[in-house]
């Protein structure tokens, strides 16, 4: 026992420790999304409302004739001209670019309509470079003309880019950016919404495309194969908690970029979280760099300390569950033994009590044995009065020599007819004595036509009318229990008219009452005193003397009919009118299913 019980709670313990860790790594995993979607959400804002600056540059710096005019004469102008045309835009645009730097603007930058650069605000003395390969976003719009968005790594800086095409009179001239820096995004989240955030560019991007001599604007990021721009990581705590993560959170980190999955991971070492958003170039949908945040984790620091602390209560809650259960069936055994001599007792009492009803039951057997044989006396008593005067009556006219062929013939065919009858009589009662052991589908009315004819000579003898009243109904049982039911109830009716004077009735109403078949058995004889009428289904309770009668016909009508066809029977005395004339006495009710189920 107490190894079974052992291995119970080492399985209920693991079975809470896997419960618990569901629900915390549960809420932990809706923390970590709710985080997602909150830098997610933040992060678009922020996008959007630098989208809605350079649009607004665009119409009210860009956007003018002087620029257009520029880029009209720049169409077929020699390089001497275009060197001082790209000195006039410079003075025209500097001093706005100089408070647009102030903004976080970090690039303004001009484009031939074939993707040369035409003049760099951020490196004025750097064009004429073909950008065609580096920049597809300048390319994208000068072939179809529209405006696109998006990071993009250049030849100088990285950005958040928006490029717009430059047109005059429907006719396309060239193009202009306006580029904002990772700077400023980054900054914007950790000093506005206090949010430690980073940029991350991808190292095999940057050595494609940006010039040599610029590349020491870059360091290497905490994640392998990115870096960081220096604008940028001046901006953040060179101690920054990124240095601080784990290499499995690094290793989750650079997957989730690789996969391109907005992602927030738990790191274990430094207790904080971080919220990755990987950034695709617009055009060539390749991963170019990711936007990172750190951000306190307490509230799934203080779960899981929740966590153990329910765990371990858990345990110690199971375990004295356990310990109690232990002595509870310690104490069981003890008391299960001392019940098993209890149940040796009762078992005993059980087996006399069977053997009483064994006894009971055969004492039934040979009353209604008794009562058949009576019923086949006064059945026989007609036909065999009648066969001993036919051949008499023969005897006689044969000895004074009257006796022609014609009386004998009758005579004969008398007695046989008689014979036949007393056949028939044997017949029925041994159909009658045969035990049932299946149920089937009989007529009420068949069956209470066999009853009557059993009991035919006795209610003759006794001047007893029998008015019946029968809905014919089929029913479902076991057709001899119900006849012997059926001829206990009258035989107590009879014996009680036998105390009366005439007339003498029985009434049989059968009827169908929803699933049920209804038999009333009433008689005229004044019912059953009040002071004994709930005792006549007690055994061996009877009226009669002792010589006349044992007391266990209704006891076992009872039992056939609550046990063996699952009905039930019940006894009360009642009045009625018949012909004008008030009666009273006992009526029986049995109810019959008339479907029988058998129990399992």
């Amino acid at each position: 026992m107490k190894l079974k019980l052992i291995s119970a709670f080492l399985i209920c313990t693991f079975a809470i420790y896997a419960f618990l860790s569901y629900i915390k790594e549960d809420k932990i995993q809706y923390i970590l999304q709710h985080k997602t979607n909150e830098f997610e959400t933040l992060y678009n804002a922020i996008y959007n409302q630098y989208k809605e600056e350079a649009n607004l540059i665009y119409q009210l710096l860009v956007n003018k004739n002087f620029v257009t005019d520029i880029y009209l004469k720049l169409q077929n102008a020699p390089k001497e001209e275009k060197d001082e045309l790209r000195k006039e835009l410079y003075q025209f645009i500097k001093e706005d670019y100089d408070t647009l730097k102030l903004v976080s603007v970090r690039q303004l930058h001009f484009h031939l309509k074939n993707n040369d650069s035409f003049l760099r605000m951020h490196r004025p003395n750097k064009f004429g470079d073909n950008l065609t390969l580096v920049r597809p976003t300048i390319a994208y719009v000068n072939e179809h003309h529209k405006k696109i968005d998006g990071f993009e790594e250049g030849r100088i800086f990285n950005g958040f880019r928006f490029v717009f095409p430059i047109n005059k009179n429907n006719t396309h001239l060239g193009s202009v950016e306006v580029s904002f820096s990772g700077d400023a995004i980054i900054t914007k989240i950790s000093t506005e919404f206090n949010r430690q955030s980073n940029l991350h560019i991808s190292k095999e991007v940057v050595d494609e495309k940006v010039f040599d001599y610029e590349k020491s604007n870059y360091i290497n990021s905490t994640f392998e194969g990115y870096l960081t721009d220096k604008e940028v990581f001046k901006k953040i705590n060179k101690n920054s908690v990124q240095e601080e993560l784990s290499e499995t959170t690094k290793e989750k980190t650079l997957q989730s970029v690789r996969e391109f999955k907005n992602n927030t991971f738990y790191d274990i070492k430094s207790k904080k979280t971080i919220t990755i958003l990987p950034i695709k170039n617009p055009l060539t949908n390749r991963t170019v760099a990711f936007v990172s945040t750190i951000s306190d984790a307490k509230n799934i620091t203080t779960m899981s300390q929740n966590y153990y602390s329910l765990l371990m209560v858990s345990t110690l809650l199971l375990g004295s569950i356990f310990y109690f259960v232990y002595h509870q069936l310690k104490a069981k055994i003890e008391l299960t033994k001392k019940l098993q001599e209890q149940k040796e007792i009762i078992l005993e009492e059980q087996n006399k009590a069977k053997e009483k009803d064994r006894i009971l039951f055969q004492q039934s057997k040979m009353a209604s044995l008794a009562d058949m044989l009576e019923n086949i006396a006064h059945q026989w008593r007609q036909p065999l009065s009648a066969i001993s005067t036919n051949a008499s009556g023969l005897e006689a006219e044969f000895e004074f020599g009257v006796l022609d062929d014609e009386k004998l013939k009758n005579g004969l065919e008398n007695i046989i007819n008689s014979s036949e009858h007393l056949s028939r009589t044997i017949e029925d009662f041994r159909k009658f004595f045969k035990p049932e052991k299946q149920k089937s589908l009989f007529p009420i009315s068949s069956t209470i036509k066999k009853t009557l004819q059993i009991m035919e000579s006795k209610f003759k003898s006794k001047s007893i009318e029998i008015i019946q009243n029968i809905q014919d109904t089929e029913i479902e049982s076991y057709e001899n229990e119900l006849i012997q039911v059926i001829i206990n109830i009258l035989n107590n009716s009879k014996d009680a008219l036998e105390k009366i004077e005439d007339p003498k009735y029985i009434f049989i109403d059968i009827y169908k009452e929803k699933d049920q078949l209804v038999i009333e058995i009433k008689d005229n004889a004044n019912g059953i005193s009040n002071d004994i009428i709930n005792k006549v289904f007690e055994p061996y309770f009877t009226t009669k003397h002792k010589s006349q009668g044992t007391g266990i016909g209704l006891f076992m009508s009872e039992e056939l009919v609550v046990k063996h066809m699952k009905g039930r029977i019940c006894a009360k005395n009642v009045s009625y009118e018949y012909n004008g004339k008030e009666y009273r006495g006992a009526q029986f009710t049995v109810k019959l299913p008339i479907n029988y189920l058998e129990e399992v």
